[in-house]
């Protein structure tokens, strides 16, 4: 069985998290990697406007915390960022290979007591694993400096382009990454919740000198090697939400549950259906990909003309047009076919073989 949609209910505080392939330190700060990182961050909220509450980049993994509207805007900023964050550890190490180890995890957070915990979690990387004496001292990509002192956060992206005059202008477009507070840290006035933050620094602070009276130092991280990874990786699985209320955990289990058997049961309907795949599909799902583009089709709008016997829609690249089939009148179609049937018509798929050394003889024979 695949894995389970996401279940995000709208509105949700999420934490977004990844991890990079084996634990490798592809993602070591360095001034370029730093730069291209807020870059892509401050373009994925101008595309996936959520509210960022705090973010990390470590050496292979990275944790934030935001507000989001709905899963398909959850989907899209953790998208968004994966690929370009791995585009640009590709480029900067000069590697080729994969940068994720699997695919990044949206959690959601359903109380503000939890919300609180995160929050404090995510301040406190860098110090808690002993790297360095305190998170502002981390050389990555953070926002512990924007919590605690309100520093300001922007990414930068530098193009080319033709000036008037045929010369080449260097274009730097900025995109500001602005740290929302907490909906529970909203009522307070700024120097309140930079306050709050700056408590929640010095405790992270004292218990890091209780469990590593000596850092690793922020150079050090910085030498370490990309393509290494830690001699005891981190592996775990991820919650299915972070809650501190039992009442609220239970409650979000019986949602998710009741949401993943509507899913799969509007899965099983799809094309043996006329209704539109929209109105299958419980609210806030993200639809699977149906290769059926009717099925994907305003409820409001008419249906799609047939197609003639023939006939080429325009656009097209000179294909015929063949109607969708359901499950259920493919499985009648292959349930009298050989065990080789399929083999041959997958081989037969590939084109046209190159014929054998007998057949060869034969055609040479005939002419």
């Amino acid at each position: 069985m695949g894995r389970p949609p996401r279940f995000i209910p709208a509105g949700s505080i999420v934490e977004f998290t990844g991890r990079t392939n084996n634990a490798m330190h592809l993602l070591r700060p360095s001034p370029e990697l730093n730069d291209r990182i807020l870059m892509v961050l401050g373009r994925a909220l101008l595309r996936y406007p959520i509210l960022l509450h705090a973010f990390v980049f470590l050496s292979n993994h990275w944790h934030a915390l935001a507000s989001v509207a709905d899963a398909a805007q959850a989907s899209g900023f953790l998208q968004y960022v994966h690929a370009n964050v791995a585009k640009a550890a590709q480029q900067v190490h000069g590697w080729g290979g994969t940068v994720w180890g699997r695919r990044g995890q949206i959690i959601p957070v359903l109380d503000d007591a939890a919300a609180d915990d995160r929050l404090r979690y995510i301040l406190a990387h860098g110090a808690k694993e002993g790297l360095v004496a305190s998170p502002l001292d981390w050389p990555g990509v953070s926002s512990a400096g924007a919590l605690v002192r309100g520093d300001t956060l922007v990414g930068f992206h530098r193009r080319s382009r033709r000036g008037p005059a045929a010369e080449v202008v260097t274009v730097i477009d900025e995109y500001p990454i602005t740290i929302a507070p907490l909906p529970s840290w909203a009522p307070l006035s700024t120097a309140e919740r930079q306050a709050r933050a700056r408590a929640l620094l010095a405790d992270i602070e004292r218990q890091a000198r209780i469990d590593h009276p000596r850092a690793f130092g922020a150079d050090a991280v910085q030498r370490k090697d990309p393509f290494s990874s830690p001699a005891e990786p981190k592996m775990g699985r991820a919650p299915l939400a972070h809650v501190t209320s039992p009442a609220v955990r239970e409650s979000f289990r019986h949602a998710r549950a009741c949401f993943i058997a509507a899913y799969r049961s509007a899965g099983c309907r799809v094309g043996d259906v006329a209704t539109p795949a929209a109105r299958l599909f419980p609210a806030g799902a993200l639809l699977p990909r149906i290769p059926a583009p009717a099925l994907l089709a305003c409820p409001d709008a008419p249906p799609p003309e047939p197609a003639r016997a023939g006939a080429t829609p325009s656009g097209s690249s000179g294909h015929r047009v063949q109607p969708a089939r359901s499950a259920a009148a493919l499985g009648a179609a292959n349930a009298g076919r050989s065990r080789e049937g399929p083999s041959v018509a997958l081989r037969r798929g590939k084109g046209r073989q190159p014929p054998r050394r007998e057949e060869q003889r034969a055609l040479a024979r005939g002419s």
